[in-house]
């Protein structure tokens, strides 16, 4: 989760559906389901109010607590992250499609198009920058990684990066203002 007290993870079961919701850092068992969608992604919001499960054409939301849940048709997702505050889940899928949705109403806040397959995606603290890793063909042999930074309130791009190798984990600074990249095991802060 955004505020990194919980996580969720995938149970190896015949049909690959059950969920369990854990808090951290004492590693205890907060819940579990069994999604409406085959485990492919997960995502939990900050506080654990809301768990979403990425299945091969879907997404389904669920609130563990009440056991309310909906799907949601969404071409092939590949990546997800909650904002910290809440209500912004980000679908990245395999068109290279971003769309951005507020769980509240389950509207369509925004959609960008970044190239290529989006394979991760993750917000700032305070919810106005998202970060976006995407496949894309490289200029002559095999693919490239790009990293984008775009702004949430205007669905507009700030600042992107090609990268001849996937990069590691990414983290943005507690005020927003860089981006530290795990780029083949040396860091790599980018000032946005």
């Amino acid at each position: 989760s955004p505020d990194e007290r919980y996580f969720a993870r995938a149970v190896a079961v015949a049909d690959n559906r059950r969920v369990e919701l854990w808090s951290l850092p004492d590693l205890t068992r907060r819940g579990g389901f069994s999604s409406d969608v085959a485990v492919a992604g997960l995502a939990v919001s900050a506080g654990g109010r809301y768990v979403a499960v990425a299945g091969s054409y879907a997404v389904e939301v669920r609130e563990p607590a009440t056991e309310y849940s909906v799907i949601v048709q969404h071409g092939s997702p590949r990546a997800l992250a909650f904002s910290l505050d809440e209500p912004t889940l980000a679908i990245g899928d395999g068109a290279g499609t971003l769309t951005l949705w507020k769980i509240t109403s389950l509207a369509d806040d925004a959609r960008v198009r970044p190239p290529g397959v989006v394979k991760d995606a993750g917000f700032s603290h305070d919810g106005r920058r998202l970060v976006t890793l995407s496949w894309v063909p490289a200029d002559r042999v095999g693919t490239r990684m790009l990293e984008r930074v775009w702004d949430v309130g205007s669905s507009r791009e700030q600042t992107s990066r090609r990268r001849t190798l996937a990069p590691g984990v990414h983290a943005f600074s507690a005020d927003g203002g860089s981006l530290a990249i795990d780029d083949r095991g040396a860091v790599v802060v980018m000032d946005l």
